[in-house]
């Protein structure tokens, strides 16, 4: 059976990896909150060669 001071020492050591867990949970959701914004409506340029052809 471990002693009271072995588990103040193991709360401790826990509640640290659940601060720390609890920090990086909270980054992963401020990353994906900003994917799941709708884009910004920029004036986009078309990328490649495209020619604009008049049907005569």
């Amino acid at each position: 059976m471990a002693t009271p001071g072995e588990l103040v020492e193991q709360l401790i050591k826990l509640a640290t990896t659940v601060q720390l867990n609890d920090i990086q949970i909270q980054g992963i959701a401020q990353v994906l909150a900003q994917l799941m914004e709708p884009p910004q409506q920029n004036s986009k340029r078309r990328i490649g060669s495209h020619e604009y052809r008049t049907h005569e």
